[in-house]
């Protein structure tokens, strides 16, 4: 092959892979500054004449905030077509709110190394590492008091206890048959 048709090719190839990376790169800073917009937007929001929150279908209903890992994320209702892992944390079915008594919060998040992995850190959390959930213009205070593992089968079993518990879990990303359960307490 001529030395001009190898330059042209690796120049092309060299355009190309500048090209899609700052495409990547701008998609990313664009979700950013949408996440941190909602996040504006949820402690921006005035509670109305019924003591709740107004929340329209596009809005965040809470904001997990795990200090030891840098994580700030905001959640949705149960009901929202957002409320999914594939698109942001979970919140899972039959959890109830950190307001009413006896509270029992469970939250799903991927772990690994794609854009969605909000939990991708949690491996590195720690019994009495704190955990705030921001809720109806509160703020819940969580402590560590768990950590484990259980066979990853779509299923997660919780003890329910006379307290306030906060339920956090993903996937574990060294053994791929297990998911990591992190359980806190409200102080």
């Amino acid at each position: 092959m001529p030395k001009k048709k190898i330059i042209k090719i690796f120049l092309i190839t060299f355009i190309s892979t500048i090209i899609l990376l700052s495409i990547y790169y701008l998609s990313l800073y664009c979700e950013n500054r949408k996440e941190e917009k909602l996040i504006r937007k949820y402690f921006n929001t005035t509670i109305n004449d019924t003591g709740y929150q107004k929340i329209s279908n596009d809005n965040y209903i809470g904001i997990l905030e795990i200090p030891a890992i840098n994580l700030r994320k905001g959640f949705y209702n149960i009901d929202n077509k957002n409320n999914n892992v594939n698109k942001n944390i979970q919140v899972l079915a039959k959890s109830s709110m950190p307001d009413e008594e006896h509270s029992f919060l469970a939250i799903a998040g991927h772990s690994g190394n794609g854009r969605k992995s909000y939990f991708k850190d949690l491996y590195k959390l720690s019994i009495n590492d704190e955990i705030i959930i921001y809720y109806n213009n509160n703020e819940y205070f969580y402590k560590i008091n768990n950590i484990y593992e259980e066979d990853k089968d779509g299923t997660i079993e919780i003890k329910k206890d006379d307290y306030s518990k906060l339920v956090l879990t993903t996937c574990n990303q060294k053994e791929k048959t297990k998911q990591i359960i992190i359980e806190a307490f409200l102080i």
